[in-house]
């Protein structure tokens, strides 16, 4: 296992993956503790995660719009952290430019 993660090349290698089966994500991380990965949507790209069983920290690396968790609205931009609790439905929406997502799941 690494130790240590060029984000710009997982980014890169994402960008150049032939997307046709609709992933957006790339995990580049995987312990029993924690998984860890990149998420890239298109501009106005549909997100269609569902929710997860284990709580998310979302970092936002580029890009601005706004998040759904549960029945609230947050705009977010550049440099923000959003925290998602487990079980909650939440989607990213009204991005106007690429966004890129750095995310970490916890068990």
């Amino acid at each position: 296992m690494e130790n240590i993660y060029d984000i710009n090349k997982v980014i890169a290698k994402l960008e150049n993956t032939d997307n046709n089966n609709g992933d957006c994500f790339l995990d580049f991380l995987q312990t029993k503790s924690i998984n860890a990965g990149v998420l890239i949507l298109k501009p106005k790209q549909k997100d269609t995660q569902d929710p997860h069983s284990l709580d998310e920290i979302y970092y936002i690396i580029k890009g601005e719009g706004c998040i759904q968790i549960g029945e609230k609205v947050h705009p977010f931009q550049s440099g923000m952290c959003v925290f998602v609790p487990s079980n909650t439905p939440h989607r990213f929406f009204d991005n106007n430019s690429q966004l890129v997502v750095l995310y970490f799941f916890f068990r």
